[in-house]
């Protein structure tokens, strides 16, 4: 009975960690990139995003950018977390778009005292900034 009770509650623990896998990107699908440096500071935060339901972390590659699925609505997962002297802010923002096949996007965390969003950007060379708004971004949904 004993060992009974170790395994449920061993599988308790590990169901309820939140483990989050990386996400690999499918051989022959359409893709996106997705810059994960972005900008420094705060926006710099751990990205996810969520693939059929469930949150998939992403990794950069040696340039600094993620594969991610295109053609499709994509949530992308924002992770912030900041401690600072008077205590510390902990976020979790969900935003999503349609990344067109072939195309580069980054992201910024916007935040206040309350709360933060996450706002996606094309990476556009014929304008000044090198950014455009990108126009089907909307609030997320959970995975």
């Amino acid at each position: 009975m004993r060992i009974a009770n170790l395994l449920l509650i061993a599988g308790l623990v590990t169901g309820l960690s939140g483990c989050v896998t990386t996400y690999v990107h499918p051989a022959n699908t359409p893709l996106a990139k997705l810059n994960l440096e972005g900008t420094t500071g705060y926006n710099s935060v751990p990205k996810s995003i969520c693939v059929d339901g469930t949150e998939k972390a992403l990794k950069p590659d040696s340039t600094g950018y993620s594969d991610i699925p295109a053609g499709r609505k994509l949530t992308v997962v924002f992770n912030y977390s900041n401690q600072g002297a008077f205590g510390s802010q902990v976020c979790k923002a969900f935003s999503s778009f349609y990344p067109e096949p072939g195309k580069s996007y980054v992201t910024v965390v916007e935040r206040d005292a309350f709360r933060c969003r996450g706002l996606i950007f094309l990476e556009d060379s014929s304008k000044k900034t090198g950014l455009s708004f990108e126009p089907s971004i909307a609030p997320g949904e959970k995975c």
